[in-house]
């Protein structure tokens, strides 16, 4: 089977999207969280989203309300349930398609190298298979952490055609200088799936005194089945000020209440403009 690697690069330095190197691009966004109460944590403290709720009006999603200290989370008033690095799988609604979702461990990088020979050759085999990847650990940045997430086609067997697409949207950041990034949100285009995908997550930065920020993002994913769009699902992805990510599923109800265009029982998404 053949098997197909991006990456989804979210970088202390910019932000680059997910399964492709693609720089993320604003659509429509508005940010009123500065006005609302949200303020950024210091470098190197945990993620704490501070009240009152930060809510994000986005031109293609309804209102967003992130709330919680330093975790567990709630969007929109449903609890956010963390997912262990145990396999585990996806579906929409109408069960017509399922994919299962792994992870590899994350590997960390300390003065521009592997912390250990295990993690050198994790990272050497990662960067074999991913140009994008190898091209971003060509900057040598001197602190990052590195994450693989594995795709695989469960239901239904043997199709080579299809597509993921995914939608970004930053919901929070200690750094400062994203504060004018919140909200931003991107429909990327769809990439093949023809069975397997590898997704690498990246972050790093090039300060050897520095440390790597906290920024929590929502990753929703969508089936592409030729001119056709099904909702698989969706992630908060939390990227901790340690290099360690941590995914939280997002309730289907939820994204289902967020996606301002017509979904039906099958969980097919009606697109009409805003599909790259």
């Amino acid at each position: 089977m053949q098997v197909r690697r991006f990456a989804h690069i979210v970088s202390d330095l910019l932000l680059i999207c997910c399964f492709q190197l693609v720089a993320s691009s604003q659509i429509a966004a508005v940010s009123p969280c500065a006005q609302s109460g949200e303020h950024p944590a210091q470098p190197g403290n945990e993620l704490v989203p501070v009240g009152p709720a930060c809510r994000l009006v986005f031109g293609n999603l309804r209102k967003l309300v992130l709330e919680g200290g330093s975790g567990p989370w709630t969007l929109n008033g449903y609890w956010l349930a963390k997912i262990s690095d145990a396999p585990f799988s996806l579906s929409t609604s109408g069960m017509q398609y399922r994919v299962q979702v792994s992870f590899e461990t994350t590997v960390m990088i300390s003065s521009a190298l592997p912390a250990g020979p295990r993690s050198k050759s994790l990272l050497d085999r990662w960067a074999s298979e991913n140009p994008g990847l190898r091209r971003v650990l060509a900057r040598q940045d001197d602190i990052a952490s590195v994450k693989l997430v594995r795709y695989g086609l469960i239901q239904p067997r043997r199709r080579t055609d299809l597509q993921l697409q995914e939608e970004l949207v930053f919901l929070w950041s200690s750094n400062p200088d994203d504060s004018g990034k919140i909200g931003d949100t991107s429909l990327l285009p769809p990439v093949d799936f023809p069975g397997r995908l590898s997704d690498i997550q990246y972050r790093g930065i090039k300060h050897p005194a520095g440390a790597l920020f906290g920024k929590i993002v929502l990753q929703i994913l969508y089936v592409r089945d030729q001119s056709r769009s099904f909702l698989l699902g969706g992630f908060v992805i939390a990227s901790r000020p340690t290099g360690e990510y941590e995914f939280y599923l997002v309730p289907m109800d939820v994204l289902r209440s967020v996606i301002v265009e017509e979904i039906d029982a099958k969980g097919e998404v009606r697109f009409e403009h805003r599909n790259p």
